[in-house]
Order: C-alpha cells, then sequence, then structure tokens
C-alpha cells in the first residue's frame, strides 16, 4: 500500500530484492521486497508531472528508467536503493510514454 491512485505497473529488479512500482500518483516507489512476508516502502521518487505508467530496471539493476503522460523518461541510479539518485530526463517524445524496456 502507498500509492494514492491506480498503480499501472510493477517490475522487479534483476536480483529480485526490489520492486518498483508506478501509478497515476505521479511516483515511482521502491520496495524492498527481499522478505517477500514483510515487504516495506525503501523510499518514493517524485517529480514527474503526470501519470507515471511504465517502469523498468537495466540488466545490472542499477539504473531504473520510467516514463508517463508527461511525455518523459527519467532515469535514477538505484545500485543504492535506499540512496537513488536521479541521473537525467530523456524528452522530446510527441506522445504519451506507456512503455520503457
Amino acid at each position: 500500500t502507498g500509492h494514492k491512485g491506480t498503480i499501472y505497473l510493477v517490475a522487479f529488479s534483476p536480483d529480485g530484492r526490489s520492486l518498483a512500482s508506478v501509478s497515476e500518483d505521479r511516483t515511482v516507489r521502491l520496495w524492498d521486497v527481499a522478505d517477500p512476508k514483510r515487504p516495506k516502502t525503501r523510499i518514493t521518487l517524485t517529480g514527474a508531472e503526470a501519470a507515471v505508467r511504465s517502469v523498468a530496471f537495466s540488466p545490472d539493476g542499477d539504473t531504473l528508467a520510467a516514463g508517463g503522460d508527461d511525455d518523459r523518461i527519467r532515469l535514477w541510479d538505484v545500485a543504492d536503493p535506499d540512496r537513488p539518485k536521479q541521473l537525467g530526463t530523456l524528452t522530446g517524445h510527441t506522445s504519451l510514454v506507456h512503455s520503457v524496456a
């Protein structure tokens, strides 16, 4: 629990210890799911100007990409998932970003 709107997508990190979820509430949440019986929120990433609809981890799990209704893709360094750092924003799309991989 925690999002304040529809959850559009979730993605497990390659090591299976983290889960990212995105929502119409304009946030990306990172969860610690190492113990599935006791999942907990690690951090909430903000900055999107509209609903976030897609999320994906890089194959090494160190980078997270998220896109949505504000026509942007945001990138975060999540090598330390408790202290993510925003790397940048990809702009130039002329419509919604419904999927990232």
